[in-house]
Order: C-alpha cells, then structure tokens, then sequence
C-alpha cells in the first residue's frame, strides 16, 4: 500500500511533467479535454456554484472544466505544493483561477458540505488499500455530488489487473460506494483512450 506521503514524493518530484506532458503530446492533451468533458456532462446535472477538484496536480483536467462552467467557484487540493504552484501558473495562463488548498484527500482541511460538487479524475488512482477513507471524506465535503474518474481494476484485463497490483492502485470504489449506503446513480466505462492498462471508469454518488 502506498502512503500519503510516498505519493506526495513521488508526484512532487514530477512536478512540471503534466503541464509539459499536455502541451506537447496530442494524445495527453486529448484525454485530459476529453476526461473534462464528461465530468462536466455529469456535473452539470446537478447545478453546482461551487466545486472542488481532488488530487488536482497542476490543473491540467480543472482549466478546462472552468472554461467549460465558468460561472462555478473552483476549488483544488492537492498534497503537493509544487504542483499547486504548476497548477497556478496553469490556470493563469488561460487566464483562470481557482482557489488552490494544500492537503490530502484522507483529512481534507475543510468543513462538512462545503461544495456542491466534488470531483477527482485519477488521484484515487494511487491509494490502494485506503479506498473508502478517501471516499467517505469526499462524500463528507460534498453537497451534491461526487464524481469519480478512476481506473477500474474489474473490468480490467489480465495484464492491467497485474499492473494494478504491482503499483498499489484502487479497487473496487462502486462496491465501497454502494457497501456505505451511498445513492450510485452511474457507473459505467468510459471509453475515451488513455492507457488501456489503467482502464477508466466513471462513478457519479448522488448526495
């Protein structure tokens, strides 16, 4: 199992990559949009003011999410200060912003309920083992909704179930979900390239 703090580490020393990564890879930038995009199909369901990217790194997938809502109050956390600070130079050279909040998704530093949406697009990923800590803390924030972008051990193949293992990533969220007494409205594949090792799905909790 990987901890918070080996993850922290891990990403801190990556800092910079994602932006890079966005920029001069086609096929990256495109599942980023393309990741934006469908959570946006589901956040707009629900009317949001306000919302909160978990795991937000260097806001890669949040810029594209406020051009497309950009009317809602954006929040980030992240565990790493220097991504935060990629993701400020991020945002700002799209000419956004967002309030940018240094801490880990197990002990997220705010009140109960305070956004109408919460959402993560793989910072989940990482945390094998503390599934349903995180969870029930992104569930506690939330007003509205929750709304997961996470690989999907289950309907992964053989190869990705074994990569999965090897590097400590989430099982099974809608099972933990659905155990909590949560209201899952969608869980589905999402089918919009990246990895075909790491498959994503995505997972709406009705609040």
């Amino acid at each position: 199992m990987n901890t918070e703090d080996s993850i922290r580490r891990s990403y801190e020393n990556q800092a910079g990559e994602y932006v890079w990564k966005f920029e001069h890879r086609e096929d990256v930038a495109k599942y980023k949009l393309d990741t934006a995009a469908e959570i946006v199909s589901r956040l707009k369901r629900y009317s949001p003011q306000s919302m909160l990217e978990a795991g937000v790194g260097e806001a890669t997938v949040l810029f594209r999410v406020l051009q497309l809502m950009p009317l809602v109050r954006a929040s980030g956390l992240d565990l790493g200060p220097q991504r935060l600070k990629w993701a400020k130079k991020w945002l700002q050279s799209h000419g956004l912003d967002a309030e940018l909040i240094e801490g880990g998704m197990s002990a997220i530093p705010m009140p109960d309920r305070s956004f109408d949406a919460v959402y993560t697009s793989h910072a989940i990923e990482p945390n094998g083992g503390n599934e349903r800590t995180l969870l029930r803390e992104l569930v506690r924030v939330a007003r509205r909704c929750v709304v997961l972008v996470e690989p999907s051990y289950e309907i992964a193949g053989p190869d990705g179930k074994a990569r999965m293992e090897s590097l400590g990533y989430c099982k099974g969220l809608e099972s933990i979900a659905r155990s909590e007494g949560w209201n899952v409205v969608e869980h589905a594949p999402l089918l919009i390239g990246g990895n075909p090792l790491n498959p994503p799905a995505i997972t709406v909790i009705e609040i």
